[in-house]
């Protein structure tokens, strides 16, 4: 899938001067900066090695003299933890507008909420937005580089499943214990104040709708906690089982969580399944490059009853194993593409054009 920016030089960042904290991992774009080109175990990562090896091709640490664009090396939600962690970074991106550079800030956080950061001299990558309140210099950032199945070896493998009249819609993860009416009775003005899960409260409905719909077969795994529950001593064991199940589907139910998003949308591109989106006010990223539209299932919040009828209609769609076969390749290129650490750094330049400094 190859992508329509012009060919050009690295991008030229400057990184502010912003310490971590002891054991803080910078945002990754300072990461691949910095990475030891002798550590071996950095460089072989199976999320992003691949950024860290080619880095020089698409990025570059320079002065402020000569740089497009300065980043911020911490990233934002470990920044407001301390409002004097808080005061140096805004001054020190008030410092880089003054020399007639934006500042880049990276946001990995399940908030929606638009950041107090000026907009003329700041653009946001961020995992969480909503439509609706998206602000011009916000861009959504790929969520699931950071969660350890894209990491597992099987996942990097794309096995196609055979075309089947009844296809397998797969869903392992936290929902909601109550129904929707019963959330709404008990939990109206903690969902209203976003102080709970609304997005639990919507899988369990898209599931209950499911488990109602004909001519599906249903793999669903559910539980009360993310991570089913399990102590951090077994997590690796139950990502390996989320890996299993993501391989043993044929589409799999994508509903955000806490956050706008869903991790579980990336990791399903990644092994080269079928997603099947929930629109809850969504930004996806590079939306000008991927048609999220047709790449997987995509049901309206509005009509979540029609769920079951779409996933019929597209399956109906690629009938057979080639056509099937094909729609599958389809998401696991979008992810290792376009959408994995490496190629999305690609895009950045035509992503951020509109504040990079000009020569």
């Amino acid at each position: 899938m190859a992508s329509d920016f012009p060919n050009r030089g690295p991008l030229r960042l400057h990184i502010l001067p912003v310490e971590l904290a002891p054991g803080e991992k910078p945002a990754f774009l300072v990461d691949a900066l910095q990475t030891d080109p002798r550590d071996t175990v950095a460089l072989t990562g199976r999320t992003f090695g691949e950024l860290r090896r080619r880095c020089g091709e698409v990025l570059r640490s320079v002065p402020v003299d000569d740089a497009e664009i300065a980043v911020l090396p911490v990233r934002w939600n470990y920044v407001i933890r301390s409002p004097a962690r808080g005061a140096q970074a805004r001054a020190t991106i008030a410092a880089a507008a003054a020399e007639g550079l934006a500042t880049l800030v990276l946001h990995n956080h399940d908030s929606s909420e638009p950041l107090d950061l000026p907009e003329a001299h700041t653009v946001v990558l961020r995992w969480s937005l909503l439509a609706n309140r998206r602000r011009p210099n916000e861009h959504v950032l790929p969520a699931a580089w950071f969660r350890a199945p894209l990491g597992n070896a099987r996942a990097r493998m794309f096995t196609p499943r055979p075309w089947r009249d009844r296809p397998v819609v797969g869903f392992r993860g936290a929902v909601a214990e109550e129904s929707p009416a019963e959330v709404v009775r008990g939990r109206f003005k903690a969902v209203r104040a976003g102080t709970w899960n609304v997005g639990w409260m919507w899988r369990r409905r898209a599931l209950d709708i499911l488990a109602r719909a004909p001519g599906l077969t249903l793999r669903v795994e559910t539980f009360p906690a993310y991570f089913a529950g399990a102590p951090r001593d077994q997590r690796d064991r139950v990502y390996d089982e989320y890996v299993e199940h993501l391989h043993a589907s044929d589409y799999v139910l994508c509903v955000r969580g806490a956050g706008n998003f869903s991790h579980r949308l990336y990791e399903t591109l990644a092994v080269g399944r079928i997603p099947v989106i929930l629109d809850t006010n969504l930004v996806l990223p590079l939306a000008d490059e991927v048609d999220w539209h047709t790449l997987g299932v995509w049901v309206p919040l509005g009509e979540i009853d029609s769920i079951g009828d779409r996933i019929r209609a597209f399956h109906a769609g690629v009938r057979g194993d080639e056509a099937f076969a094909a729609a599958q390749q389809r998401c696991w290129q979008t992810y290792r593409e376009v959408l994995a650490p490496f190629p999305f750094t690609q895009r950045l330049p035509r992503l951020l054009a509109p504040w990079l400094r000009v020569a």
